[in-house]
């Protein structure tokens, strides 16, 4: 089966009824306001005020921040000090997503209020694990992807599978674009190892660990061949104008089994920490909804928001006159219970941090080993 046809361009399906929202106001642009200390505070905190998707779970006090800092707004103060009062503003929102993006004349850097800590690095993926633990590694090009097995006995083996990133959906479209099989041919065959697993293959390991997200769509390739048929694993809701609280109705998140009435039943166990970004949460998240996943590690970074295009939808992301942009998540994901997980990260089943001591000193990577332990049990 050719690798182009187990792939879906939608995994969200949306509800477009407006119902269920704020009493409706005019929604206030912030390219109205002038470039000036004043007119750029007041696009900034407008702004925020009418795209923000979390204001109804966020415990930042939006108009008291503004009974607080406008007043020390004034035509002679520097870009410096008013882009300082942007970030002492927002210091405190959930948004994993959310960053402040300045000229680059002002020569300052990128804000994010929640900086991302790698716990292990890339190197340590790419290079010491699969010497550590991997037989017959196998890698992308530029590394952005590797599998290999894990040997356990003469006749059974596990299979590793590393992401750097979410980035399958679209390294596919540019490889079948510029008529390039080698990464190509890296991705079918991975493919069908989900699909078609050889007898000697007794569970997969899935490693998100320190992975930055990607694009969505790539769910599919990993969730769709353990499922039979439709899993919905949450429910999304778009922002909407209209006020703070306006958002589209619930609409279901799901993914589609890769082939109709066929499922991968090997268990699989996914490992995340505190670096698992973004897809790197939603990943776990919908897999978790499948009986034979466990979720191996620590609670992921907390940035599980997503961003939706639609008409009558906020657009998110913001600038303000004097180009400065505001990157804001604009669609709430939460789980089958209702639960949001953005700011606190998705839980795993088995709690196990990074032992460094002992990747250092025994090199034993004790979260890799808890998930060889639970498949070999």
């Amino acid at each position: 089966m050719k690798l182009q046809n187990l792939f879906y361009t939608l995994i969200f399906i949306f509800a477009f009824a407006l119902a269920g929202c704020d009493e409706p106001v005019e929604k206030i642009e912030p390219s109205r306001y002038h470039d000036s200390p004043a007119g750029n505070f007041e696009a900034f905190w407008h702004g925020l005020s009418d795209n923000y998707v979390f204001w109804h779970m966020d415990s930042t006090d939006w108009d008291a921040l503004y009974k607080q800092y406008r007043p020390r707004i004034t035509d002679t103060m520097s870009k410096d000090d008013l882009y300082s009062i942007f970030e002492n503003m927002s210091a405190t929102l959930i948004d994993g997503h959310y960053s402040i993006t300045y000229p680059e004349s002002s020569g300052r850097p990128r804000f994010n209020p929640r900086d991302l800590v790698l716990e292990l690095g890339q190197r340590y993926f790419n290079e010491f694990l699969p010497r550590l633990y991997l037989e017959d590694a196998q890698f992308a090009s530029d590394s952005m992807f590797l599998y290999g097995f894990i040997e356990q006995s003469t006749d059974k083996k596990l299979l590793y599978i590393r992401l750097n990133g979410f980035e399958i959906t679209p390294r596919r479209f540019q490889l079948e674009s510029h008529s390039e099989p080698g990464d190509l041919e890296f991705l079918e065959n991975l493919q069908q190892l989900l699909l078609n697993p050889p007898a000697e293959v007794a569970g997969y390991i899935l490693d998100i660990r320190d992975n930055g997200g990607g694009n969505v769509n790539d769910l599919n390739f990993i969730a769709s061949p353990f499922t039979a048929e439709r899993k919905v694993f949450g429910y999304l809701q778009p922002k909407l104008p209209g006020g703070r609280n306006a958002v589209a109705p619930k609409s279901l998140a799901f993914f589609e089994p890769a082939i109709p009435g066929k499922s991968n039943k090997l268990p699989l166990m996914v490992l995340t920490n505190s670096a698992s970004v973004s897809m790197a949460e939603i990943t776990p998240m919908a897999l978790s909804t499948l009986d034979n996943v466990t979720v191996i590690g620590v609670n992921t970074f907390g940035g599980t928001a997503m961003f939706s295009e639609g008409e009558g939808y906020s657009g998110g992301g913001f600038k303000i006159p004097d180009g400065t942009s505001f990157y804001v998540s604009n669609a709430l994901l939460t789980d089958l219970n209702g639960n949001s997980y953005e700011g606190k990260g998705f839980p795993p089943d088995v709690l196990i941090p990074i032992d460094i001591n002992r990747l250092v000193n025994e090199r034993e990577d004790n979260q890799l080993e808890k998930a060889i332990e639970l498949l070999t049990r």
